[in-house]
């Protein structure tokens, strides 16, 4: 079994660092301040400084601290003996270690793949830089697709998935929470576009639904990067109006979902998150409800994007040959 981890910049190791300038940065203070101090008051004062940064260093510290070396460190631990290593890709660091995972047991290099994602995104500092991007929620309540929503919150936190191929796990007698049937991924281009474009949306979608082998038109479940940041969750919505617009069939429902609206945006977790939500919300047939308001929905431009789930109704499913399958 191989181990594929999807991580964000993590700052702890930047802490050691500020240890090691601790010494010399107190000298500086110390003269712009014009303290007079003695080696032994200066040595006092860049200790403090250091305590208050991080730990000294040890062994197991210095090895926590490199995010590079968790899924051998996972690997050992449950001794999976397979192939391990890390995917970085900012928010969708663990949708890129679930692709990853699937293509590695498509081309059956492994009979089964932990594939997982982290993020300690509650660093002060890292919320600090998050918010000078793209200011949080100031009421720390993100409404994605909602016209009152006023920006994301914090979260962090980690999730994984169990994966192997279908036959594999039918033959095993696993029980299957849902099946991974097609991916996509698509670009936002220019490098100075902070959120993703209508296009990528659609073209991501796209390609997932066709190496699925279906369309839009028979999806039951969104679950959206929704991250109650307004100019993000508008392009989303019209990349969705675009989608179910053109594979609009009967007027057949399709709820939308957001995991980070419920918990907050999770960094390179969020992704695998959302996936672990959606992967039971499928095996139950259960609408998870949405924090969007009931009565203040974001307007789009076009036709209606699909419908926010706000209660818990039932997911429609149609039976296939291994029992009931849902879509999402």
């Amino acid at each position: 079994m191989g181990t594929v981890i999807g991580l964000g910049l993590d700052l702890e190791a930047t802490s050691f660092h500020l240890r090691w300038l601790a010494r010399a940065r107190v000298r500086r203070w110390a003269k712009a301040l014009g303290l007079m101090l003695r080696d032994d008051e200066l040595t006092a004062w860049a200790e403090g400084v250091k305590d208050a940064l991080a730990p000294s260093l040890d062994a197991t510290r210095t090895l926590g601290a490199l995010g590079g070396i968790v899924p051998s460190r996972i690997a050992r631990e449950f001794q999976l003996g397979g192939p391990s290593f890390a995917v970085a890709d900012d928010q969708a660091g663990g949708l890129r270690a679930l692709e990853v995972a699937v293509r590695m047991l498509q081309r059956g290099e492994v009979d089964a793949m932990l594939a997982g994602a982290v993020d300690l995104a509650g660093d002060v500092r890292s919320v600090v830089a998050s918010d000078l991007l793209s200011p949080f929620s100031p009421t720390s309540s993100a409404r994605p697709f909602d016209a009152r929503a006023d920006g994301a919150k914090v979260a962090e936190g980690a999730a994984a998935v169990l994966l192997k191929r279908l036959d594999d796990a039918v033959a095993a007698g696993d029980r299957i929470y849902a099946v991974v049937r097609g991916l996509g991924a698509a670009g936002a281009g220019a490098l100075d576009v902070a959120s993703a474009r209508e296009s990528a949306y659609v073209r991501a979608a796209e390609v997932a639904y066709r190496e699925a082998g279906t369309d839009a038109s028979r999806i039951g479940l969104v679950e959206t990067h929704g991250s109650g940041i307004a100019a993000e969750d508008a392009v989303e919505a019209r990349a969705l109006s675009t989608l179910f617009r053109e594979g609009e069939a009967g007027g057949r429902a399709t709820a939308l979902s957001s995991t980070a609206g419920v918990i907050g945006q999770a960094g390179a977790a969020a992704g695998m998150a959302s996936v672990v939500k959606a992967a039971l919300s499928v095996f139950h047939r259960v609408l998870p409800p949405s924090a969007t308001s009931r009565h203040r929905p974001m307007r789009s431009t076009g036709s209606a994007p699909p419908s926010i789930s706000r209660v818990s109704p039932r997911l429609g499913s149609r039976t296939g040959p291994r029992g009931p399958v849902s879509r999402a």
